[in-house]
Order: structure tokens, then sequence, then C-alpha cells
């Protein structure tokens, strides 16, 4: 195994609170652990301030310069060029994790992985949050939608929870 993966946690996930949720070992559990056994290394962006490694090949990577969460978004990839530029697979967590790996992904020419589990902007307007519609239907639009965002191909192994689909 030569290859080392990026993952970029949902806009404004932390660690923290995925532990106090109980949702940092399902991530472990149902992702981390299965890219762990099929990439060298396994980088986790969070935009808490907690760094950590968490398992021998498995390291947090937290927002140290506590800059606020939609400035890091756009600068994650600047702020960590020294992690990011060994990196050969790049993936995101839902489709606010797109963001920060196309913007790695036009800096370094990476592959990208992204899933799309709901429909974010009839979530937002549920939840009341105009920017938050306008934010999704942006990178919906922008992206060309769900068929238009790159896998990662065959280089991008998924978890079996997930399913094969490629």
């Amino acid at each position: 195994i030569y290859m080392n993966l990026a993952v970029f946690l949902s806009l404004g996930e932390t660690w923290e609170e995925l532990e106090q949720k109980g949702q940092a070992q399902l991530l472990l559990q149902e992702n981390l652990n299965f890219y762990s056994k099929n990439f060298k290394k396994v980088y986790v962006f969070s935009y808490g301030k907690k760094s950590a490694q968490l398992k021998s090949n498995i390291y947090l990577i937290g927002n140290r310069w506590w800059i606020h969460l939609f400035a890091y978004w756009f600068l994650l990839p600047i702020f960590n060029f020294k992690f990011l530029k060994e990196v050969h697979v790049l993936r995101g967590m839902q489709l606010t994790g797109a963001l920060s790996a196309l913007i790695t992904k036009l800096f370094f020419k990476k592959r990208i992985a992204i899933n799309y589990g709901y429909n974010y902007s009839e979530f937002a307007k549920i939840e009341g949050r105009n920017r938050g519609d306008r934010l999704a239907r942006f990178f919906h639009v922008g992206a060309g939608g769900r068929q238009r965002l790159q896998r990662c191909g065959r280089d991008c192994p998924r978890s079996e929870a997930v399913g094969a689909r490629r």
C-alpha cells in the first residue's frame, strides 16, 4: 500500500462533537478502519481544535488556528499543505465536505470521491437555514449535480457498509 487518503468532514463537524454524540466510534468502525487497511496513511480533517493519532495510520488534523469555520472551509487546503501534498485520494464527507476537497483537487490535481446522501437544499429549508439552502443549490448546480462529481474510480476502495458501487 503506497497511497494516502485525506478525509474532509462536513462543514463545521468537529471530532470533539462526534465523540460527544457517539458518532466518532461509528465513523472509525464503518469508514476509517476500512480506509486504514487500504491506504498507507489516512488524514481526517476536522473543524475542531483537537489533533491526534487515532490509530497507527489514522491521523486527526484539527483547526489549530481556530479560524472561523467558513474561512477554514476555504483555507483548509492552504493551512494543511504539508499533509495534503502527500495525499493521493481526497474523500469529502457529504456535500459540505466537498468544497475543501475540490479546492485541494485544484491545487494538487488529486482524485476525489464525495458522497451525497440526501437533498441538502430541502433539508436546509426544513431546518430554516436559508444560507444552507442557497449554498446547497450553488454546489449542486456548480458541480453539475451528482452525475458530474468526479469519482476516484478503482483507486478508491469503499466500505462494504456503503456498498461497492462504482
